[in-house]
Formats: structure tokens, sequence, C-alpha cells
């Protein structure tokens, strides 16, 4: 850990504590109907028993609340014999007041192999027009050649693109590494940047760091947000860390799903922040 980086850290927390108390906005995305129980409950929760969960948690302020992509598409069809469609569009009968937000595989859609652009753009076309309004786009590998064209349809179709660089570990990803790829979706155009740790490795120190530099790097033409899951039980302190490093939102789940595969609790982190912070939730 370099001089130079802990200067930094101790000048962002003295900051924190020392200015008016909300004169800092967090914004939280909660991944409970669709991250939380798939890292959870294999996504086996059926569309009935997810309905009153989402139209509890339409009132509560969040930015936006995951619903849908990832396994959800697979799973209903599979195991659950529902119409993933149809899901969407009850889950968007009871949640009027918040945007709705899924998960998108790029080029993959919500499937394991590419597909054409004509597919994909079919595709984003007919999730906004059932009631999707974000979409957290990303490639496993970092190739993001793989989420133009899914990036392209969401922002002219009328979405909202968050498009997602993947945290690993290895020799070759340095700290300038992650800023390479933070510059290269910046130029992709998306309406946010994602700092996504799949396998819950990232350490805080990292956590600070990687959205740091990434802030600078975007030097205001798009927010940044983090969405960490606890596999290494550090989550809540990589939002921490982030927060300081200037982090514009954070994801999270309600606590009955919260934690080890999934994410931080949301109740914790509005608990933990709310004495420093502005969080337009309601617990």
């Amino acid at each position: 850990m370099s001089e130079e980086i802990l200067d930094q850290l101790a000048a962002d927390m003295n900051k924190l504590l020392t200015e008016p108390v909300g004169s800092r906005s967090v914004k939280i995305t909660d991944l409970t109907p669709r991250d939380g129980q798939q890292c959870k409950l294999a996504t086996r929760v059926t569309t009935d028993d997810l309905l009153p969960l989402c139209a509890s948690i339409d009132n509560c302020g969040f930015y936006a609340v995951e619903v849908w992509g990832g396994a959800t598409f697979d799973v209903c069809m599979r195991y659950l014999r529902e119409d993933p469609w149809d899901r969407l569009r009850r889950i968007k009968s009871v949640m009027p007041k918040t945007k709705l937000q899924m998960l998108l595989r790029g080029q993959h859609i919500l499937a394991y192999r590419p597909y054409t652009d004509k597919i994909v753009w079919k595709f984003v076309e007919r999730a906004i027009a059932n009631g999707m309004n974000v979409f957290r786009i990303f490639e496993a590998t970092n190739d993001f050649r793989n989420i133009e064209t899914a990036t392209k349809a969401v922002k002219e179709l009328g979405g909202e693109a968050h498009v997602e660089v993947n945290y690993t570990v290895s020799p070759v990803h340095t700290l300038e590494k992650w800023m390479e790829y933070a510059e290269q979706l910046i130029e992709v155009g998306a309406d946010w940047l994602s700092l996504k740790d799949a396998t819950g490795i990232m350490t805080p120190f990292d956590s600070y760091r990687i959205i740091k530099g990434i802030k600078d790097r975007a030097r205001g033409k798009l927010p940044v947000l983090l969405h960490c899951h606890d596999m290494g039980g550090t989550s809540s302190m990589c939002h921490l860390m982030a927060i300081l490093a200037g982090v514009d939102m954070i994801d999270t789940v309600l606590s009955p799903l919260s934690f080890g595969s999934a994410h931080p609790a949301t109740e914790t982190m509005v608990a933990s922040l709310k004495v420093l912070l502005s969080i337009p939730v309601l617990m």
C-alpha cells in the first residue's frame, strides 16, 4: 500500500467525518428479488411469492430494484414452468414507482452463447416494452466488444445502461489495468459504470483505490457504483471504503437473503451510514 494512497484515504475519512451530515448522498439499488434469491435460493422463488415483496419495497425509495435477468429467464421456464415475460409484466404492475432493473449478459442476452445483433436489439426492445428500465450489462471476461451492441440498443430504445467491469485478482490486473478498463467503458457511452465483484474476493483497500481511480478518470462524465458479493466477508467494508472514495451508488439485499454468497444487508448499510450521509431510502 503506497503512502500516497494512505494519505488520500486519511484525507477522505477526515472530509466525510467533518462535513455537514447529509451533505453527501449515496443511492441504493436493492437486488433482493433477483440476485438475492438467485444467490441464496437458486432463483426458485415463484412469481406469486415475489409479488408481495415487490409491492412492499416499491415504497422504499430505492434508485432501482433488480427483478429480472441473470438466471431468472432460464429458471422460470426450466424449473418453475412460468413465463418470464409474464413475471416482468406482473412485477411492473405492482411497482409503478420504482425503476425495474435486470442483468443482461451482453451479446449472450440471458443464455450461454452469443446471438446476432438483430436478436439483441429485439430482446432489448421487448424488455423495455414489457416494463424494464435499467439494464446492468456485463461480459464476464471484460471483452467489452460484447457489450457494445446491447449498450447502444438500450440507449437508443429509451432504457438506462449500466456497464460493468468484472473484478478479479491476477498478476495482469494492476491498478493501471483497472483504469484502462474504466476508460474503455467510459467511451461506450453508458449512463453508469459499475465495478462488479461477483466472487466476493475484493479487499477494502482495493475497493477504495479502484473506485477512487475510476472516479478520477470519469471526470464527472458518468456516475460510478459498486456491486460486491460477500463470499470473503468484506463486502460491508468494501462499501464503506467505496463511499470514502466517492462512489455514487451501492447494491444491497434485504437481510433475510443477505451476506455470504449475496450482498450486504440493505438495513445494515442504511443504519450504519445514515448518521453520515443523505440516503434516500425509507426503512
